[in-house]
């Protein structure tokens, strides 16, 4: 019981709360305000996205690459979900656009490494399997001895880590319960498994199928500009 944050549902018993103060009781009432509120809140990953290119690339790759995530079908199926995934995504471009920003600005980045380790922090409190981003930045800052890019990235992260812990301490009881609760449901006893297990090239087989004409187009495209700059794109691919 408890592997799970409150902060997502939360939010939306919030918005419940001030739709019933408003004299809205319907369901689909209710439905309808979310799902018109994540709709909305997906243009903030469509802006992540197109940041980040433009900040790598220029101004006319970032029109492309915004282009082709707003007109994504996964975004435009499943962006009126309230689904965590979907509200984790929005923070995932962010975070790799600041550690961008970081990383061609060397003079005064501090704060954008933070902003950057903030955003995959929240990222991570609204769906845990998002920390692996954050493990991509650490690792990329690791590896091209930005030290204390590296410092202030995880604090900004770890800011986030504190206000998940401090949320679980009021909802739950104990500090950082659901993370840790989480950890030990899917990591320690393995029980993950009840949900389904599918072979390792499970996903690869299903994008190539409905994203084959896509990847043919883009993967040389993806290679050229990792082989040029890797500073977010190993990221980029894994996310």
């Amino acid at each position: 019981l408890g592997a799970r944050s409150w902060l997502l549902p939360g939010v939306y018993a919030i918005l419940m709360r001030l739709l019933v103060l408003a004299g809205v009781t319907s369901p689909l009432a209710f439905a309808a305000v979310f799902h018109a509120l994540n709709a909305a809140a997906s243009v903030f990953l469509v802006a992540g996205v197109y940041r980040l290119a433009e900040r790598l690339y220029g101004e006319r790759t970032a029109v492309y690459a915004g282009l082709l995530a707003a007109l994504s079908v996964p975004l435009l199926y499943y962006s009126t979900r309230t689904l965590s995934d979907n509200a984790s995504a929005i923070f995932i471009p962010w975070a790799f656009y600041f550690a961008a920003r970081g990383a061609r600005d060397e003079a005064g980045t501090g704060g954008q490494y933070f902003r950057a380790g903030l955003m995959a922090g929240v990222a991570t409190m609204i769906r845990y399997p998002s920390a692996v981003f954050f493990a991509a930045i650490g690792l990329y800052l690791l590896f091209t001895g930005r030290g204390s890019g590296l410092v202030r990235l995880t604090l900004g992260f770890l800011a986030a880590v504190v206000t998940q812990g401090l949320l679980d301490l009021a909802t739950w009881g104990h500090f950082l319960h659901s993370a840790l609760v989480y950890f030990h449901y899917n990591v320690v006893e393995g029980r993950s498994v009840v949900h389904g297990v599918e072979p390792w090239h499970f996903y690869l087989v299903r994008f190539w199928k409905a994203y084959w004409w896509m990847t043919v187009l883009a993967a040389p495209l993806v290679f050229i500009g990792m082989w040029r700059s890797w500073v977010v794109n190993y990221g980029i691919v894994l996310y």
